[in-house]
């Protein structure tokens, strides 16, 4: 987490116990999977700078709250249709690959065996979309 930054680790009661490692791990992370009601996650969401989360409904989430998205898009792609509402599709991750989108809903194993279209998604890739929304605030 860049320095000055907070970031916040949302996911499910399955998740948390990953997350929660990851929370002590690195500076400046706080883990609330698991941990609040529904209304409550909402209440964080609605005051954040930015999310990052896949084609979920986080994403949709922070869209009714106007909270720009950095959306990440592995088997499944946003003209299909689950795009945020008002976002920005300058903020949209993807790789371009022949096979996507494999899935509509993201629930078929990946034909090629590769995982390509999440394995190719660099870091760097994320981190110069977050970057641009957080100098535009």
């Amino acid at each position: 987490v860049a320095q000055g930054h907070h970031m916040i680790l949302f996911g499910s009661k399955e998740e948390a116990v990953l997350l929660q490692e990851w929370e002590k791990e690195i500076n400046n992370i706080t883990n609330i999977a698991g941990k609040f009601y529904f209304a409550e996650e909402l209440a964080v969401i609605s005051h954040l700078d930015v999310m990052i989360s896949m084609d979920s409904a986080n994403m949709h989430l922070a869209s009714l709250y106007n909270i720009p998205v950095v959306s990440i898009w592995g088997a499944t792609h946003p003209y299909a249709g689950f795009y945020g509402w008002a976002q920005d599709k300058n903020n949209i991750v993807s790789i371009d690959l022949y096979c996507r989108p494999c899935s509509v809903f993201g629930n078929k194993p990946c034909y090629r065996g590769d995982h390509a279209c999440m394995q190719n998604i660099s870091q760097a890739m994320v981190m110069e979309k977050l970057t641009n929304i957080l100098l535009q605030r």
